[in-house]
């Protein structure tokens, strides 16, 4: 019961339910993260015991075995609902996490107009990235099943047709991860500005954007390592923009619920963007 009184004495706002959809899912995203990182983990602490401090492991960039055409094929056509679901999921949440996003950026704006202004228009285009990943891969379906009763000529040009698209969604996927971690880098730095648990939140989203950035410079840094790359590296690429998302997810999510507080402060320094 008391529970349930303090849920009605919350002034609930728009910006506040979807920060708390946000912070949910940062929350079992973190939790689904550290999972994975603790396997990476002790795969890349038994390599160094093995091998000593500087030991390598197989470099997945330079070995990675790509799905023939036909098991692309075969995949698509069999897991198109699947597929479609997981899709559309996504979608869902790229929308309503950039709906925060902007929500977030809106209130930032008369205490920090620059850091916000940019913070909102990198976090506008993650949304808009997000938002591709779904039509590139419908059209990847859409070719699969085109291609099951199509002549040969014509099943080899839509098969190359899905590999394209097949890789332009992990662009897509890239760029929303990029421009995330930018603009939280802008509302972090403006965050920091703020006093107490304001700027602890800050700190989190300006941490979790470090990281993310980090994870896809080094996913495009392990092509010059050759055939082996150091276990660090390859866990950072592999695990560590996933913990990044799910930890800045929880540090936006506190600071649009908190600045929806009547007691919300004002950055008492210029924007950190100009300083």
């Amino acid at each position: 019961m008391l529970a349930i009184r303090k849920l009605r004495s919350i002034h609930w706002t728009g910006l506040r339910v979807l920060a708390a959809v946000v912070i949910a899912v940062g929350l079992w995203g973190t939790v689904s993260g550290l999972t994975g990182v603790e396997s990476e983990l002790k795969e890349a602490l038994a390599a160094v015991k093995s091998g000593g401090v500087g030991t390598t492991v197989s470099n997945p960039v330079v070995g990675n075995n790509q799905r023939r055409h036909a098991a692309l094929l075969d995949n698509q056509v069999k897991d198109y609902r699947g597929n479609l679901a997981a899709v559309g999921a996504f979608s869902v949440f790229i929308a309503l996490v950039t709906i925060h996003f902007v929500g977030l950026a809106w209130r930032m704006l008369a205490r920090a107009p620059l850091s916000s202004t940019i913070g909102g228009l990198f976090l506008g285009a993650s949304g808009i990235c997000g938002l591709l990943v779904a039509p590139a891969v419908a059209r990847v379906n859409e070719f699969a099943f085109q291609a099951v009763g199509a002549q040969p000529a014509e099943r080899e040009w839509l098969q190359g047709g899905m590999a394209f698209l097949n890789q332009l969604h992990l662009i897509f996927i890239t760029g929303w991860l990029l421009f995330l971690g930018l603009g939280w880098v802008a509302l972090g730095l403006a965050a920091v500005r703020l006093a107490g648990r304001y700027r602890l939140a800050g700190c989190v989203v300006l941490l979790s954007a470090i990281m993310i950035l980090v994870s896809v410079g080094a996913r495009y840094w392990l092509p010059t390592y050759g055939a082996t790359v150091p276990a660090g590296v390859l866990l950072l690429s592999g695990e560590g923009f996933g913990l990044g998302i799910a930890t800045g997810l929880i540090g936006s999510g506190l600071l649009g619920w908190m600045l929806e507080g009547k007691d919300a402060p004002g950055i008492r320094r210029s924007d950190p963007l100009l300083s």
